[in-house]
C-alpha cells in the first residue's frame, strides 16, 4: 500500500507521519512548513506577548499528547515546502507520489489549482479538526471553545473539494466524555481522529463508509486566520471553561448533530512519534 500525505511540521503532524510509516509499504509526505514557535515568530499567526502566552498552553498540551517536535523516519519520501508554496505545485512535481493508493490531507493550507483538482479526482480525504459544517476553515476547534461549545471540538474526515471543508463527510470522531482542560480537549480530538484514520487505513476500510453530502447551509462560522487576534486569544485564556463544565456538556451532546459519528475510546495510548 502506497500513501501520499499533505501535511505540516508541528509535533502532531510528525507523529502522524511516523505512525503512517509503520503501516504502509511506501509513504510520500509533502510538508508545508511553518514555525514551530508560534506566537514568538510571526508566520501563520502573528507574534505578541498574548499570542506567546496562548501558544505556550497549546504547545504544552500538544507535547503531552504527541511528544516534542522530532524527526520523521528515514524511510519516508519527503518533499519540504514553505508555507504558501503548495498552490504553485504541479502534479509533475509529485513524481511517484501521484501514483499512491490513498491520499490524505492534514493541517496544510487550502489546496487549489492543478494539484487540488488532481486530489479531488483521486478521492483524497481531508482531516479537518473541526465540526463541519458548523465550523469550517482555520482553528475551528479553538472557535468552538471560544463559543463555549466544547461538544463541537471534534475531527471531521471528508472528501476534498473545491470549497473550504465542504466535501462529503466520511465520518466524524468525537473524543470520549472526560474531564479535560480546555487545551487538552483540542489535542484529545486530534489524537482520537488520527487514531481512527490509522485503524481504517490499516484494516483497509478507509473508503468503505457511506459518505454524507455536507449540508453547508448549517455553517455557523467560516473561520479565517485573520479573525484570531490578541483580543480573542486573551478572552480564551481569561474565560476558559473548567474540566467539570466541559465534561457535563460532553455528556449531554446529541449524536444526531453529527454525521457518521464515532465516539473514540482513545485506545491508541502511545501515539507519540
Amino acid at each position: 500500500m502506497r500513501i501520499t500525505l499533505f501535511t505540516s511540521n508541528q509535533p502532531r503532524h510528525s507523529a502522524f507521519v511516523s505512525k503512517l510509516a509503520q503501516i504502509c509499504d511506501e509513504l510520500y509526505v509533502v510538508v508545508e512548513s511553518t514555525t514551530i514557535f508560534p506566537g514568538k515568530i510571526p508566520s501563520f499567526f502573528s507574534s505578541s506577548s498574548i499570542m506567546q502566552e496562548y501558544f505556550k498552553e497549546v504547545l504544552l498540551s500538544e507535547k503531552k499528547f504527541f511528544g516534542p517536535a522530532g524527526f520523521i523516519p528515514p524511510s519516508v519520501n519527503l518533499l519540504n515546502l514553505s508555507y504558501g508554496d503548495l498552490k504553485y505545485l504541479s502534479t509533475e512535481d509529485l513524481g511517484k507520489a501521484a501514483s499512491s493508493d490513498i491520499f490524505l490531507v492534514f493541517g496544510c493550507g487550502f489546496i487549489s489549482g492543478e494539484v487540488g483538482d488532481f486530489l479531488i479526482k483521486r478521492s483524497a480525504l481531508n482531516i479537518h479538526m473541526g465540526a463541519s459544517p458548523y465550523y469550517r476553515g482555520a482553528s475551528c476547534n479553538m472557535w468552538a471553545m471560544y463559543d463555549k461549545k466544547p461538544e463541537f471540538i471534534i475531527g471531521t474526515v471528508h472528501n476534498l473539494s473545491n470549497e473550504i471543508d465542504s466535501g462529503s463527510i466520511v465520518f466524524q470522531v468525537l473524543p470520549p466524555v472526560d474531564m479535560y482542560e480546555p487545551f487538552d480537549l483540542g489535542m484529545a480530538a486530534v489524537k482520537a481522529t488520527l487514531a481512527e484514520i490509522l485503524k481504517r487505513v490499516k484494516n483497509q476500510s478507509i473508503y468503505q463508509s457511506d459518505v454524507i453530502d455536507q449540508p453547508v447551509h448549517l455553517t455557523k462560522k467560516l473561520c479565517k486566520k485573520s479573525q484570531f487576534t490578541d483580543t480573542v486569544a486573551k478572552a480564551l485564556l481569561k474565560n476558559r471553561m473548567t474540566p467539570k463544565e466541559i465534561k457535563n456538556i460532553l455528556a449531554n451532546r446529541k449524536l444526531n448533530d453529527f454525521f457518521n459519528p464515532v465516539i473514540s475510546s482513545l485506545d491508541l495510548e502511545n501515539f507519540k512519534g
